[in-house]
């Protein structure tokens, strides 16, 4: 490296190459919390179109009313993307394959619900429970262990 910087010709190659990736490190960090802002905004959008799902589900139950519902979900949403992978005996290279200098979404695979809590008019009877428990767990693919009811 020395030698390299001693012989000027090198130089300001060297120094645009530095600017180039420093510029690109701060337009990626930039771009990082942009993707992230955004998903917080999808998760919460999600989670409450699902919240308003169940609680209309829930109220069209016989002696059911005023529900209230609360869902937890498992994990963000994860984007996946088209990659290009070139292998070798030597190495394994990878890259996405850009447009317009953005990966290309193939596709997002939505987060898991982890629990729902209801909490309603008449969810003190068992029967209630019972058949909401059943419902939500048919409707969200989740073990009846996953959701509580609970009666006002």
């Amino acid at each position: 490296m020395k030698k390299l910087l001693k012989n000027k010709k090198y130089l300001v190659p060297i120094i645009l190459v530095l600017a180039a990736l420093l510029i690109f490190s701060l337009s990626s960090d930039k771009s990082k919390k942009e993707d992230t802002g955004q998903t917080e905004v999808t998760m919460e959008l999600m989670s409450d179109e699902l919240e308003e799902k169940v609680r209309h589900m829930c109220e069209k139950v016989d002696g059911v009313g005023n529900v209230y519902v609360m869902l937890t979900l498992d994990t963000s949403e994860e984007y996946v993307y088209a990659s290009d992978t070139e292998k070798s005996e030597t190495f394994t290279r990878s890259e996405f394959v850009t447009s317009d200098g953005n990966g290309v979404e193939l596709y997002v695979v939505c987060p898991k619900v982890r629990g729902v809590a209801v909490v309603c008019d008449g969810g003190d009877s068992a029967v209630i429970k019972k058949t909401l428990t059943e419902l939500i767990s048919c409707a969200l693919g989740i073990p009846t262990s996953s959701i509580s009811i609970a009666g006002t």
